[in-house]
C-alpha cells in the first residue's frame, strides 16, 4: 500500500508568528506606559520639593538683606549721612513684619536730625563805653555772648501736646522722642504719659485698619513705657496671623496649627479686617494639596475640614474644594 503524506497548511505558522508579535507589542506598550507613569510621578515629587526649597531659600535671602540694611543704619548715623539713613528706615517700615531694628534706630535717627539743625544765634551785647577817659578807670565789659539754652524744651513739649490734641500722633511721638533723648529727666512723668498715649492710640488705629506690622512695632514700643491693655492680646494674635500667612506655602501644617489656635483657643474668628476662618480654610486646603502626593487619605481629611468652615468670603470656590476632596478619596481607595 502506498503511503500518503499529510497536507500542511502554510497559513498556520504565519498566524502563530503574527499572534506572537502582537503579544510582544502589547507587552512593550504596557511597559512603556508604566515607565511613563513612574517618570511623571518622580518629576511631580521633585517639583513639589523643589518649590518648597525655593520658597525657603527666597525667605532666607530676604532676611539676609534686611539684616544688612539694619547693620548699615548705625554707620549712616555715625557718618552724618541722614538722608541715606532716612531712606533705609522708610524702606524697612514697609516690610511685613517690620524688623526689630526699626524700633531701636528710629528714635536715634530723630535725635541725630535734631542735632544737625543749626544752633540758635548767640545774642551779642554791645561794649559799653568807659566812664571817663582815664585808662585807670575802665569799667568791666559785659560778656559778648549771653548764655542761652540750645533747645527750647518747653516749646517742644507744647508742640507735642498740640499735635496730640489734633490727632497727629506720629508728630507727637517724634517730638516727645526728641525731648526724652535731649533731656531724659525733663517733665519725666508728663512726657512718658503723653508718648504712651500717642503710641497706644496710633497702634490701635493701625490694628483697626489692618496694618498689623506697623501696629505691632508701636505696641512693642509702648509696652516698654507702660501698660498697653488689650493691645497686648491684639499683638499676640496679629503675630500668629502673620506667621501663619508666612508658613501657608512653605509649612502649611504650622499655618493650620496657628490659625486653629486663633479661631478655637482664642475664640477670635475675626480680627479687625481679617477673617480668621477664611485664613484657616485657605491653610487647610494648602495642607491638603501638600499631602495629596504622599498621603491621599490625610489630604481628603483636610479638604473635608476646609469645606465644613463657613468664612465671610470664600477665597476658594466650594466646588473646587469638593472636586479636590473627591479626587483624594478615589486615590485613598487605591
Amino acid at each position: 500500500m502506498q503511503k500518503t503524506r499529510p497536507i500542511l497548511n502554510s497559513a498556520e505558522p504565519r498566524r502563530s508568528r503574527v499572534n506572537s508579535c502582537l503579544l510582544w507589542s502589547l507587552g512593550a506598550a504596557i511597559f512603556l506606559f508604566m515607565a511613563g507613569l513612574v517618570a511623571l510621578a518622580s518629576a511631580y515629587a521633585g517639583w513639589s520639593s523643589g518649590s518648597v526649597i525655593a520658597s525657603v531659600n527666597a525667605s532666607s535671602t530676604a532676611e539676609a538683606e534686611v539684616r544688612q540694611q539694619c547693620a548699615q543704619l548705625p554707620q549712616d548715623l555715625a557718618s552724618g549721612n541722614l538722608a541715606l539713613a532716612g531712606a533705609r528706615l522708610e524702606a524697612l517700615r514697609k516690610l511685613s513684619p517690620p524688623p526689630a531694628c526699626l524700633s531701636q534706630w528710629s528714635p536715634m535717627a530723630t535725635q541725630a536730625w535734631l542735632a544737625s539743625l543749626p544752633s540758635p544765634t548767640a545774642i551779642i551785647a554791645p561794649v559799653l563805653p568807659t566812664a571817663t577817659a582815664q585808662p585807670t578807670s575802665v569799667m568791666p565789659l559785659i560778656p559778648t555772648a549771653l548764655p542761652a539754652s540750645e533747645y527750647d524744651l518747653d516749646a517742644l513739649l507744647a508742640d507735642a501736646q498740640a499735635a496730640l490734641a489734633a490727632g497727629d500722633y506720629y508728630t507727637a511721638i517724634d517730638t516727645l522722642d526728641a525731648i526724652i533723648s535731649l533731656e531724659p529727666e525733663y517733665q519725666r512723668a508728663l512726657t512718658r504719659e503723653l508718648i504712651l498715649r500717642a503710641l497706644t492710640t496710633q497702634a490701635r488705629m493701625l490694628f483697626e485698619s489692618g496694618k498689623l506690622s506697623e501696629a505691632i512695632v508701636l505696641s512693642e514700643r509702648a509696652e516698654l513705657i507702660g501698660d498697653i491693655g488689650e493691645l497686648a492680646f491684639l499683638r499676640e494674635v496679629a503675630l500668629m496671623l502673620q506667621n501663619a500667612q508666612l508658613f501657608v506655602n512653605s509649612n502649611p501644617a504650622e499655618a493650620v496649627r496657628l490659625l486653629r489656635r486663633i479661631v478655637y483657643d482664642f475664640q477670635t474668628p475675626r480680627l479687625m479686617t481679617y477673617d480668621m476662618v477664611g485664613e484657616l480654610q485657605t491653610a487647610l486646603a494648602a495642607y491638603g494639596d501638600w499631602l495629596l502626593p504622599s498621603d491621599a487619605c490625610a489630604a481628603q481629611t483636610h479638604y473635608e475640614a476646609a469645606l465644613e468652615l463657613q468664612p465671610l468670603n470664600w477665597t476658594i470656590r466650594p466646588d473646587s474644594l469638593t472636586a479636590k476632596s473627591q479626587r483624594a478619596a478615589q486615590a485613598c481607595e487605591i
